[in-house]
């Protein structure tokens, strides 16, 4: 009986230190990750397609988030059948290049 209850001690004292582990890397995290910047922002991206043809889209913001950015843009991105996805090769690009 004496093993169960050591075997049971060392499981609850190794889930209390990945808890503790857990929560100081979420702390860590939370301190130091890269913070939004105010402002006004100009953004460009140039997306190449296989013929090595070069789009270029600018757009001016105040959003705090790429993300944001793209959705004030709308169909910026989405001309014709041109949509992001994945071509299959773990990278995005427009659909139409």
């Amino acid at each position: 009986m004496e093993s169960k209850s050591g075997s049971n001690r060392k499981l609850i004292v190794g889930a209390v230190a990945l808890v503790a582990v857990v929560a100081i890397l979420a702390i860590v995290y939370m301190a130091f990750r890269e913070k939004p910047v105010e402002g006004a922002k100009a953004i460009t991206i140039e997306v190449t397609g296989k013929s090595g043809a070069v789009e270029k889209y600018e757009l001016n913001t105040d959003a705090q988030y790429l993300r944001q950015a793209m959705e004030e843009a709308g169909d910026l991105f989405r001309r014709g059948e041109r949509v992001w996805h994945d071509g299959g090769h773990g990278e995005r690009r427009p659909g139409g290049l």
